[in-house]
């Protein structure tokens, strides 16, 4: 894995969130997360806001596999759509993948499933940035 991607996995809050970066090739990046208690809303069901950021993160992941050296990134545009829910105990896996790479900025698709449903998809655009 990535320096870069292991920097960032080593975030507070993605370690309090519980996210398992699982991969970070070629492109695509590939989270899991099981629920408990802290990721649900007052309705019992996995929150939106959580659903939205691990989204983020997922895509940032797998662009850092094919950015180069000296190139970071931050989001310029994020839609998410949540399509179905999710519940206590579930293992949710977020799959993301680069549409397009240019010179100052990358488009990018997340989607998360869980029990082999989609729960919610993503359309990204990161700013390239020298750092």
């Amino acid at each position: 894995m990535d320096a870069r991607v292991r920097k960032a996995v080593d975030r507070e809050l993605h370690k309090n969130l519980g996210m398992n970066p699982i991969s970070s090739e070629d492109g695509v990046g590939i989270i899991t997360i099981k629920l408990e208690e802290y990721a649900l809303n007052p309705h019992g069901v996995f929150h939106g806001g959580i659903i939205y950021l691990i989204c983020d993160v997922c895509a940032y992941f797998g662009l850092l596999s094919i950015l180069d050296e000296g190139l970071d990134a931050v989001t310029h545009d994020i839609q998410v759509s949540i399509l179905r829910s999710a519940k206590l105990g579930d293992v949710v896996e977020f799959e993301s993948k680069v549409i397009r790479l240019g010179k100052r900025l990358a488009f990018l698709e997340t989607t998360a499933t869980s029990g082999g449903e989609v729960i919610a998809t993503s359309k990204i655009t990161k700013s390239i940035m020298n750092f």
